[in-house]
């Protein structure tokens, strides 16, 4: 039997299962998505380019992404224990199914311990899309019970991977879809007698201020967060059309640990796009004026009006 692989007198495979809970429980969102057009790309380009690499990449790649698999499947088990169909032959198939998954999780948490002390372990992409593991020549095809389970633990696989390995050549290559944001022209100064200044965009957003002093920091400022919400409101109208659940009451944009960039947090799940909106987040002016203007632009693409409390956002925010 080949030995265990060891770090500095470390058993691999329990050193990589510390690493891999480590990096998990640092991460504040639960799993990155990419919009259409890019989900599975950057997964596929990993998985080809480990086809020619040194093994002790790919038994880290094997032992993350049967991790996972066995953790996806795991949790529908759970989720289906409390299923109750009416019918007695709905009741059967569930059975049959629960019995089948319960006996392909224990496989996986056998093919997991196996990755350990293989010395074989190959990666393959069939037809440009399908990625499958040969573990002692044993193949396992990396996929989750559901297509939408698939696509969000592929990233995760990706996500973990990356977070032990450089992966900047397979994610500058080829560049992502843009999203096209339309930009309606800037905004206007209004003064008022006793009611200090109000910066308007053309889309309904007016920005209050108690005085105009700064006049070029205000507007500026002003700009930058109007032209964010609408690359917000585009991002988040491409993310619904790929099928991603949107909840309005946890949508929020946060810094990414170790990035100097922001994340787009989705939902309650977790799911998340890695987006770059500074002044949203460095501000903290995603209030719920700011969202029911966004959500309205999401889903009539028709612009609403809010209305911001502006000096707030130039003074630093508490955290």
């Amino acid at each position: 039997m080949t030995p265990t692989h060891t770090i500095h007198g470390c058993n691999r495979r329990f050193c990589l299962a510390i690493v891999v809970l480590l990096l998990l429980a640092g991460r504040a969102p639960a799993a990155e998505v990419m919009l259409p057009g890019d989900e599975q790309e950057p997964f596929i380009r990993l998985a080809e380019s480990l086809a020619s690499s040194e093994e002790v990449k790919r038994l880290d790649f094997a032992w993350i992404a049967v991790s996972e698999m066995a953790r996806e499947y795991e949790t529908i088990l759970q989720d289906s224990a409390t299923a109750k169909p009416h019918k007695h032959s709905s009741r059967y198939k569930l059975a049959r199914w629960r019995q089948a998954t319960t006996g392909f999780v224990a496989e996986l948490h056998w093919l997991r311990e196996r990755v350990s002390y293989s010395g074989d372990i190959r990666v393959h992409v069939e037809a440009g899309q399908l990625v499958t593991l040969l573990v002692d020549n044993r193949p396992i095809v990396i996929s989750g019970p559901e297509p939408s389970n698939s696509r969000l633990m592929q990233q995760r696989i990706f996500n973990t991977y990356c977070e032990l390995y450089d992966c900047s050549d397979i994610l500058d290559a080829p560049p992502a879809p843009t999203i096209t944001v339309s930009q309606p022209g800037k905004g206007a100064w209004v003064l008022a007698q006793r009611r200090g200044a109000r910066y308007q965009t053309p889309d309904g957003l007016t920005f209050l201020f108690s005085s105009l002093s700064d006049r070029a920091t205000k507007e500026a400022l002003c700009e930058q967060v109007a032209t964010e919400l609408r690359t917000l409101a585009a991002t988040l109208r491409e993310a619904r059309a790929g099928g991603f659940e949107l909840d309005w009451e946890k949508i929020a944009v946060q810094p990414l640990p170790n990035s100097g960039t922001s994340y787009l947090l989705l939902n309650g799940k977790g799911e998340y796009l890695r987006q770059s909106l500074p002044a949203l987040e460095r501000t903290q002016a995603l209030s719920k004026g700011l969202l029911a203007w966004t959500r309205r632009m999401v889903e009539e693409q028709a612009p609403g009006t809010a209305v911001i409390q502006a000096d707030q956002l130039l003074r630093p925010p508490t955290r």
